[in-house]
């Protein structure tokens, strides 16, 4: 009878034999319990992004919005929160940077634009022009141009100076019509003088003929019929007489330039000249000049192009620059002439423009000027304030009309 151990040994030989004989197969049980738990982490990978936006949300509305909690929390700490605090991000707030002294020299940080300090004028054809085109663009963007030159020339100036032509042939010939009709006045006043002259002589005559008649009928040398007919004469030069001085006396006692027909004449050549005048404009017009000395800005309109409501070109003298700045309305107060400002720009690289206070504006308006932050108050109140820029400084930022910079203005001492 074999041992116990004997009877061990030959079945683990045969377990042994066994295994090695009909290896285990993968039934996928192994793989689906892998799978299981890879799933589940995969799972809870997805609740962080999720958490992730819930706190970033949660950070984003606390400090926008400053619950209690968190204002004391900035206000013990001296952090600025931004956007939901009571100056907007697109006008920063006062920042008081400590000097070497140890003195405090606060600054109000502002957006702004360069602009000419002077007018900026638009060059347009004028009013009426109708489809005028230019013809002739003498200038380009950034030129300097002197007063007097021309910028650019309409392709309908030879119409207008061929209808000025003709506008100056119809005053010459309202003049030369006005100088016949004095003539003829005068003539006629001459002519008028010599028949009272004549009429006179004639009625004169009549008269003596009329008494030695008279005289002859009483003698009985000639008959009543003879004598009513010397009468009768006498009656016709003293009614031709009457007459003559009547049409005299139209000549004798007004002016020549006050006769009807003369000032029929005048108001013609008045109303020839006014619309010579008038062509004489629309010419000069369509040669546009340079008001005075100055840049072409920008030119809106080109050759073969009709002049938009923008007009031909923006022109300004840009010798003498300034920054007109947006102030958010309750930084105003700590403003004060001649107040030193400095500005910056991407555009200007590490150069700074500076300047001077020259005007704080009276009206509160909405603020048109944007910061970059997605934060920034859009329906902020702000003065407008207008900064000269000193001589070096507008000679940088003569090319530079539009540029938004942004402008740290010393603060008054109250």
């Amino acid at each position: 009878m074999a041992s116990k151990s004997d009877k061990k040994s030959s079945v683990q030989l045969e377990t042994k034999a066994d295994d090695d004989a009909l290896p285990l197969l993968d039934n996928g049980v192994k793989n689906s319990i892998k799978a299981a738990s890879k799933l589940k982490f995969n799972r809870k990978l997805l609740f962080l992004p999720l958490v992730v936006f819930i706190f970033a949300t949660g950070g984003f509305v606390g400090l926008y919005f400053q619950p209690p909690g968190l204002q004391f929390f900035m206000k013990v700490t001296g952090l600025s929160p931004g956007g939901g605090n009571s100056h907007p991000i697109a006008v920063s707030q006062t920042n008081n940077t400590p000097l070497k002294n140890s003195a405090e020299v606060a600054t109000i940080t502002a957006l702004g634009a360069l602009l000419p300090l002077k007018d900026v004028s638009v060059l347009a054809p004028p009013y009426g022009s109708n489809d005028a085109r230019i013809a002739q663009l003498n200038v380009q963007e950034g030129d300097y141009v002197e007063s007097g030159q021309i910028i650019a020339v309409m392709d309908n100036i030879g119409k207008l100076e061929a209808e000025l032509q003709s506008s100056q042939a119809d005053v010459q010939v309202a003049q030369a019509q006005l100088a016949q009709i004095k003539t003829t006045v005068a003539n006629n006043r001459l002519k008028a003088v010599a028949e009272v002259e004549r009429i006179e002589a004639n009625f004169q005559q009549a008269k003596n003929d009329l008494v030695r008649g008279r005289a002859l009928k009483n003698n009985g040398v000639i008959t009543q019929s003879e004598l009513d007919h010397l009468i009768a004469i006498e009656e016709a030069m003293s009614r031709s007489l009457d007459s003559a001085k009547a049409n005299l006396a139209n000549y004798q006692y007004s002016d020549i330039e006050d006769q009807a027909d003369v000032k029929l004449a005048k108001s013609n050549v008045f109303a020839a000249k006014t619309k010579l005048n008038t062509k004489q404009q629309d010419l000069t017009s369509a040669t546009l000049r340079a008001p005075t000395d100055g840049f072409i800005i920008s030119i809106h309109t080109r050759v073969g192009e009709r002049p938009s409501d923008k007009g031909i070109a923006t022109f300004g003298d840009t010798s003498q620059m300034q920054a007109k700045l947006e102030v958010y309305q309750s930084d105003v107060q700590f403003l004060q002439l001649g107040a030193a400002v400095s500005m910056q720009s991407d555009a200007l690289g590490s150069r700074l423009l500076t300047g001077k206070i020259i005007r704080i504006g009276l009206e509160v308006r909405k603020q048109q000027l944007m910061a970059a932050s997605p934060a920034a108050n859009t329906d902020a109140r702000i003065v407008i304030v207008n900064v000269a820029l000193d001589a070096e400084s507008s000679k940088q930022a003569s090319r530079l009309n539009g540029l938004e910079i942004i402008a740290t203005i010393q603060r008054a001492s109250n």
